[in-house]
């Protein structure tokens, strides 16, 4: 018992690290990001930086990221940016060093991502000398079909069966039955498209309550750029509790281009702001 404290402490020193946004890097991305999309004001203190970040750089409300689109900048500067990300762990794999996990959690997305999730899942599990519980957190989003030259659907690849995120969840969990996918459909807050990422957390903590689950090692299955964005939530909202934390996720896709660099300056700002403003009770 003392050994599980103690060895979850300090993963959880680890994984903290990893969840808070390192200094470093993030200046770099704000150099280079003040150059494309000027700030208003001076952006010297962490609340500076996350409103510069939400007023310039986030997703307007109830959008995918398959929506996004590229702001005007140089070769160069995507190259520089991709660099900084790199810093920042939004780009390469990400691994976990857990060994005996109680439940391997994959979070939700669209069909083709949520495809490439489960795998990633897979891989890790098969590598484990236990097999823990594996945990699909979906939601009632609709796959809609957004479809033009350079917008992806949201469906893409799913049977036309698959109205909802949750219906593909289903499926591709009945197409993967030796991992025993638990499907567990996460409610969204009044009047949101989907469910959050801290939606999920919420819906892990209840999931594990029924489990009459108190404590043990957590493994998240994300993608790239959101695993380190994803795991500070998961760190956030499960704050004093004995569980520790980690993610894994696949590489970012290539080739990485202007569209990349605004879903990462997204993902940086709702990172920064998890880090930044106390939301207990808030959407993210």
């Amino acid at each position: 018992m003392l050994f599980l404290i103690f060895t979850c402490f300090l993963q959880s020193r680890s994984q903290l690290f990893t969840g808070n946004c390192p200094t470093a890097p993030l200046k770099e991305a704000l150099k280079i990001a003040r150059k494309i999309k000027p700030a208003d004001a001076s952006i010297d203190t962490k609340e500076a930086i996350n409103t510069y970040l939400q007023k310039k750089w986030l997703r307007k409300t109830n959008t995918e990221c398959n929506e996004s689109t590229s702001p005007s900048m140089t070769l160069s500067q995507i190259r520089e940016f991709r660099n900084t990300f790199c810093k920042l762990q939004m780009i390469s794999a990400q691994k976990s060093k857990m060994t005996r996990p109680l439940a391997v959690v994959i979070l939700g997305a669209r069909y083709s991502t949520m495809q490439d999730r489960i795998a990633c899942a897979r891989t890790f599990v098969e590598s484990l000398k236990q097999k823990p519980h594996v945990i699909l957190l979906t939601g009632d989003r609709y796959l809609e079909k957004i479809r033009s030259d350079d917008v992806p659907p949201l469906d893409q690849g799913a049977p036309k069966t698959c109205i909802t995120e949750e219906d593909a969840g289903k499926f591709l969990a009945a197409a993967n039955q030796d991992l025993s996918i638990d499907v567990v459909n996460g409610s969204k807050q009044p009047g949101a498209k989907r469910a959050t990422t801290n939606d999920n957390a919420r819906t892990l903590q209840d999931w594990l309550g029924k489990q009459v689950i108190n404590k043990g090692e957590i493994v998240l299955v994300s993608s790239q750029p959101y695993s380190q964005y994803q795991l500070a939530i998961f760190l956030r909202y499960f704050v004093g509790m004995h569980y520790c934390f980690s993610v894994i996720s696949a590489p970012l896709k290539e080739p990485f281009d202007g569209i990349k660099v605004a879903n990462c300056m997204d993902t940086l700002a709702r990172w920064v702001y998890t880090e930044t403003i106390p939301h207990e009770g808030k959407r993210i």
